[in-house]
């Protein structure tokens, strides 16, 4: 409640304390019954609906947002990040926490990874249905191209963003293909509505001309010829070699050595 905003651990349990004395017996024992009832439900935690696990996970966040103000008013900084039902990586913090969180927003994109939670193609199917009042996320746009990706390849992988060799057909006019991260929310939602329309085909490698000089290349996202058509290429490309240049020598001779040793 507002007004125990601010106070310490031990001041919100004498408070809590006071408020029990003043309840009547009927309420203590109101009170109780509901908490039992309450203790029963988080045991059948399996047999709850979703909309049930959302209220229960919306109110511990609640609760775990009040505990880390309570800490940055101890001089504790502080960022955490949590992953839910849906996918979505979700970040609660201090002031200055949640700031470098923004500042460092692939921490959340490497944090999902590391769970390996992935939306199956039937659970984003169902999403869709939902129509536009479905709230899209970075991790089903990723899912989403990994698995139109690994249908073209003939086994689970990921998309090689960096290496190229492909091209990416189907996305909504005018919406390139980048990493999902660079994506708005508006860009989300309209990808997510034209998955069905989406699909990879791979392209071949372009032969290497750079020199025996230069052995790295540089990889970069520029759109086909079909672009128009909702087509990007992925390709990658050596840079040029770089232009020789002469340096033309002079010599001395010891006449004009000393000449400037006699001045």
């Amino acid at each position: 409640a507002d007004e125990c905003k601010g106070l310490t651990y031990q001041e919100k349990n004498k408070k809590a304390s006071d408020k029990w004395k003043e309840r009547s017996y009927s309420e203590k024992k109101k009170f109780v019954d509901s908490a039992k009832v309450y203790k029963e439900l988080n045991v059948k935690v399996s047999e709850l609906s979703e909309e049930q696990k959302r209220k229960l996970i919306d109110r511990h966040r609640k609760k775990l947002l009040e505990e880390i103000l309570v800490l940055e008013d101890l001089g504790c900084q502080t960022s955490t990040l949590y992953l839910d039902i849906s996918g979505e990586v979700y970040n609660l913090g201090s002031k200055a926490g949640t700031a470098f969180h923004a500042t460092n927003q692939d921490i959340s994109i490497k944090f999902r990874e590391y769970f390996g939670k992935e939306t199956p193609l039937l659970h984003m199917e169902n999403f869709i249905r939902c129509g536009s009042n479905q709230q899209f996320t970075i991790a089903h746009v990723q899912d989403l191209f990994n698995k139109k990706y690994s249908d073209v390849c003939g086994k689970p992988c990921k998309v090689p963003y960096l290496k190229g060799g492909f091209e990416v057909h189907g996305l909504p006019e005018g919406i390139p293909f980048k990493k999902p991260y660079n994506y708005g929310r508006i860009q989300l939602k309209k990808i997510m509505l034209h998955a069905h329309n989406i699909h990879f085909t791979i392209t071949s490698t372009p032969t290497s001309t750079s020199t025996p000089a230069s052995h790295s290349s540089r990889c970069t996202s520029t759109p086909s010829p079909a672009s128009t058509s909702g087509a990007t290429s992925i390709q990658t490309s050596a840079p040029t070699a770089p232009t020789a240049i002469s340096l033309a020598t002079t010599t001395t001779s010891a006449a004009d050595v000393q000449n400037v040793l006699t001045i």
